[in-house]
């Protein structure tokens, strides 16, 4: 009997989208390899071409993947505000 495993880019996809949550694992780019992988993933799975036992594990990999980048994008959009407010305090001393 043999047993269906997951393709090692559905298990690609959740391994960089979960690294995509600490900062010291490259954050917002592990984040958009993870869902690229993952979209991939099941754009294989969808065609034939891949098994469909890594489905659950390619949609986990795009939608963390998701998350982590839309996260990651407003931290550093809330660093750049910090910046420049911080810079405009400054100024009017």
């Amino acid at each position: 009997m043999s047993e269906e495993k997951p393709s090692p880019l559905a298990i690609a996809a959740v391994v960089l989208s979960v690294l995509s949550c600490f900062p010291c694992c490259g954050g917002c780019f592990t984040g958009i390899a993870g869902t690229v992988c993952g979209k991939m993933e099941l754009g294989k799975i969808a065609n034939g071409d891949s098994s469909p036992a890594g489905e659950t594990l390619a949609k986990v990999g795009f939608i963390l993947g998701l998350v982590n980048v839309g996260w990651w994008t407003l931290v550093a959009i809330g660093y750049a505000l910090m910046m420049i407010m911080g810079m405009g305090g400054a100024a009017m001393m």
